[in-house]
């Protein structure tokens, strides 16, 4: 079943045009993956993936956000702003936001996208 999964990830991550360091943690993240059925590997593997862009998301949202003073509601995290934006395991939409803020930080229309959903957060 490992053999399927990674197959399956490769399918996946052909598409996206990210960084070889995300690559390699999601395969790696996949690869630990245990008690894979092939009803619940497709789902299982999508989220894991989708975990690990969001991650490497708030690795690049939290600065941007420092250096623009974006304050976050009191027990939020980029994570949370993330997640809120994109509450499901949508891998392409969320490596092309993380392409798009890694090529134009608050030029892109994604932070845009993450400044209206601070401020939906904040009430």
């Amino acid at each position: 079943m490992a053999d399927q999964a990674l197959n399956y990830l490769i399918e996946l991550i052909s598409v996206l045009a990210l960084p070889a360091f995300i690559l390699i943690i999601a395969t790696w993240r996949v690869a630990r993956l245990r008690s894979l059925t092939p009803e619940t590997l497709q789902e299982r593997v999508d989220a894991s993936v989708s975990d690990t862009l969001k991650e490497q998301l708030q690795r690049v949202v939290t600065p941007l956000f420092e250096e623009n003073n974006v304050i976050l509601p009191p027990g939020k995290d980029g994570y949370d702003v993330i997640e809120f934006l994109v509450p499901g395991d949508n891998v392409q939409l969320l490596a092309e936001m993380y392409t798009n803020l890694s090529q134009l930080g608050v030029e892109s229309h994604t932070y845009l996208l993450l400044i209206q959903a601070v401020n939906t957060l904040g009430g």
